[in-house]
């Protein structure tokens, strides 16, 4: 794309934000068919900053999409996952049967990629404090896919990117599970992929398909994908534990941050290359080890729910409080 095309849409963009009472400020990340720009609302009673998910939507299916990522956004009431402020649909009126979509959300400080690309984990800070900052991130985000997978929904991209906080003097405060543009309705399907009308259980994964056609094309982020999703996107069926697997892939992006760089990325690389974890890694990390290679099992029941890792996360922070109070 030229930068006068790009500039155009900028424009459109800006006036689009202006009509609906918001102030375009800057972009702050793009990928596939979306940006995400930062804005600050007009409105003499609300000056506050927000983020925008602009989505071009050129299809039906797009549009299906689309909605049913705020469908699954409005439904979510939970102080550990992104809230939705409004949206709205534009014509874009320099290409035929496009439209843009525009998601007001609440705006973080960062997400856990960032504080990572930053290399936040490398300050001066001792190792057991820097833990304690893994522990937290990881209990955040805990309830935060306990919350939808309790809605009968799966996330399907569960990854570092979308994972936010905010940060205050260097602590943080606030952990909130975003972006649901690839998420699916849990549905319970029976041998041969067709939607059964009973009652499904989220937490299951025996009879489980994903979405309201029961299946899905092979969805989320190379290296963080369970072995059970078409990484070719084929269709396929799988269930709330996919979550899972990717969010032992985040766990180890958070630990790789506290080794050697050098070493951090070959063990981070090797896990999201094989799925497994390598010998350096075990070696630094025992204890956590075992419960990634649970997260990550190719065996999708041998994997624990959101529920149980909460619960661990939860016993492993407060027997490190009782070790350092005694």
């Amino acid at each position: 794309m030229g930068d006068a095309y790009l500039k155009e849409l900028e424009d459109i963009h800006i006036q689009n934000l202006k009509d609906h009472g918001f102030q375009y400020r800057k972009v702050l990340g793009n990928g596939g068919s979306a940006i995400v720009v930062l804005v600050q609302s007009i409105n003499d009673d609300d000056s506050q900053e927000y983020a925008v998910k602009i989505i071009e939507i050129q299809s039906n299916d797009g549009f299906k999409e689309s909605i049913l990522e705020i469908d699954i956004t409005t439904q979510m009431d939970n102080e550990n996952v992104i809230k939705l402020k409004k949206y709205f649909i534009c014509p874009r009126p320099t290409a035929r049967d496009t439209d843009d979509l525009y998601i007001i959300m609440e705006k973080m400080d960062y997400s856990v990629y960032d504080l990572l690309s930053k290399r936040w984990f490398k300050n001066e800070m001792p190792l057991q404090n820097k833990r304690a900052i893994i522990r937290t991130i990881m209990i955040g985000a805990a309830i935060g896919l306990l919350h939808i997978h309790e809605k009968k929904f799966i996330h399907c991209d569960f990854k570092s990117q979308n994972i936010l906080v905010n940060v205050n003097d260097g602590i943080i405060k606030e952990i909130k599970v975003c972006d649901f543009g690839l998420s699916s309705i849990i549905k319970c399907v029976n041998k041969v992929g067709y939607t059964s009308k009973h009652h499904c259980d989220p937490m299951s994964d025996s009879v489980c398909g994903i979405s309201s056609c029961g299946s899905r094309n092979g969805v989320g982020t190379r290296g963080y994908q369970a072995a059970e999703v078409d990484k070719k996107g084929g269709k396929c069926f799988y269930g709330s534990s996919v979550d899972i697997v990717s969010f032992g892939q985040v766990y180890v992006d958070l630990l790789c941050s506290l080794l050697d760089e050098k070493e951090g990325k070959a063990c981070n690389k090797f896990a999201k290359d094989n799925g497994e974890l390598n010998d350096e890694f075990k070696k630094h990390f025992p204890k956590e080890s075992e419960l990634i290679e649970q997260m990550i099992n190719v065996n999708k029941g041998n994997r624990p729910s959101a529920a149980n890792l909460l619960k661990r996360f939860i016993d492993e922070r407060l027997e490190k409080r009782n070790i350092e109070f005694n």
